[in-house]
C-alpha cells in the first residue's frame, strides 16, 4: 500500500488532476501499471530466468525454457527481406491458402493447398494456449514451407489474411525471433517463392477453407511450441488482468466475502426485501453463490477448481484466477440490480 501512496505523487504531478482523484483513475489517465504489480512482474522474471522456476499465469504453466530472453542480432548481410503483393484471383498453379485462429484461449492454423484450382492437400495444428493469433499465423507459413520443400516445387504461391506477419517478413530490420527463424527457412527453401495478401472473409474459397480448417482444430490437444516466447507475453498475461480488476474488483470481492452488496441476505436484514436466490432457492448468501447457485455454474466451471467444493472462501480468493470468477460473478449481480431499478423507474 505504501508503494502505492508514492507512486500516486507522481501520478498527481504527470496527469495535473486534483488530489481528490481516486489512484485507479489515475493510473489509467496516466498509463502507468500500479507499481506493486510491476514488482511482482519483475520478481517472477528474476525467477524465470535465474531460478529456473515455472510461472503460472491465467492457469497456463510458462516453463522457464519457453521464454526469449534475448533477440538474435543478425550481421547485415544476412537480413532477409520478402516482399509481398496482393492477391490475383487469376493466379495458377500451387496456391497455399494459410489461416491462424484463436478462440475461447484455444490457438490453431491450418493450410490449404490448390493445384490449378483443385484442392490437392491440407494440414492443421494446434499451438500452446498462451501463443497468439499472430504466432499461429507465422507457424501456419512455416508448415505450408515445410510441404514445399517436401514435394519440390519450382513455383508456389503462399497466399495469407495477415497483413502483420507479410509486413514483419518485408520488414529487413525485424529481429523478432519468429521472424527471424521464418526468413531463415525461406532462405534455404529451393523453391521460388511469392507471398501474397488476400482480405479476411470476402468469400474466397481458399481463404475461408483454411479458416474452417483453423477453428476446427482448435478441439485437438496442443502441440509442443517450436520456438520459445518473447518477454512482452509474460508481461502483458500478468500485469494485464490484474490490472482490469481494479478497485470494482476489490470493492466485489469484500462484497462477497462479507456478504454485502447485492446479495439476498443482505437485503433482507437491511430493507426487508426477498432474501430469496433467483434460482429459486430460500436464502441467498455467500455460501450459497459460491458452492450452491447453479445460475454460476458456468462461471465456477471455468474460474474455481474442481473440489472448490471443499476448499475454504479465504483460499478461493487467495487463487488469482477463482478470485477474478467470484468477481465477475458479483459484477452481473450488479448490473442485474441496477437494471430492476431502471425497470422499476420507468413503471
Amino acid at each position: 500500500m505504501k508503494v502505492l501512496q508514492l507512486q500516486r505523487i507522481g501520478l498527481l504531478n504527470v496527469t495535473k488532476c486534483y488530489s481528490s482523484v481516486p489512484t485507479d483513475a489515475l493510473h489509467v489517465l496516466a498509463g502507468i501499471p500500479p507499481l506493486d504489480l510491476k514488482l511482482k512482474h519483475d520478481l517472477r522474471l528474476f525467477q524465470l530466468k535465474h531460478c529456473n522456476k515455472e510461472l503460472c499465469s491465467n492457469g497456463i504453466v510458462i516453463q522457464p525454457t519457453s521464454l526469449s530472453f534475448l533477440k538474435p542480432i543478425l550481421p547485415p548481410w544476412n537480413c532477409a527481406s520478402f516482399p509481398w503483393t496482393p492477391f490475383d484471383e487469376n493466379l495458377q498453379g500451387v496456391l497455399i491458402f494459410t489461416d491462424g485462429s484463436k478462440m475461447d484461449n484455444k490457438v490453431a492454423g491450418a493450410f490449404v493447398v490448390y493445384h490449378n484450382s483443385i484442392e490437392t492437400d491440407h494440414s492443421t495444428f494446434r499451438l500452446s494456449d498462451h501463443a497468439t493469433v499472430y504466432m499461429a499465423e507465422l507457424f501456419a507459413i512455416y508448415k505450408a514451407i515445410e510441404f514445399l520443400s517436401l514435394h519440390h516445387f519450382e513455383e508456389a504461391h503462399i497466399i495469407t489474411d495477415s497483413r502483420s506477419v507479410l509486413q514483419a517478413l518485408h520488414n529487413v530490420n525485424n529481429i523478432d525471433p519468429l521472424v527471424t527463424r521464418l526468413k531463415n527457412i525461406i532462405c534455404c527453401l529451393k523453391c521460388k517463392l511469392h507471398l501474397h495478401w488476400i482480405k479476411a472473409h470476402v468469400g474466397f474459397a481458399g481463404n475461408e477453407r483454411a479458416d474452417f480448417l483453423a477453428n476446427l482444430q482448435r478441439i485437438i490437444p496442443p502441440l509442443t511450441f517450436w520456438w520459445t516466447l518473447p518477454l512482452r507475453l509474460l508481461k502483458g498475461s500478468f500485469i494485464g488482468p490484474y490490472w482490469q480488476i481494479g478497485k470494482i474488483g476489490g470493492t466485489s470481492q469484500r462484497r462477497l466475502i462479507t456478504g454485502h452488496g447485492t446479495i439476498g441476505a443482505h437485503q433482507a436484514r437491511l430493507f426487508q426485501k426477498s432474501p430469496s436466490c433467483q434460482c429459486g432457492h430460500p436464502t441467498e448468501d455467500r455460501h450459497h453463490i459460491i458452492y450452491q447457485c447453479p445460475l454460476w455454474n458456468s462461471i465456477r466451471s471455468k474460474h474455481l477448481p474442481p473440489n472448490h467444493n471443499s476448499i475454504d472462501i479465504h483460499l478461493i480468493f487467495a487463487n488469482s484466477k477463482s478470485k477474478m470468477g467470484l468477481i465477475e460473478i458479483m459484477k452481473i449481480k450488479l448490473q442485474s440490480a441496477l437494471q430492476s431499478i431502471e425497470d422499476e423507474d420507468e413503471t
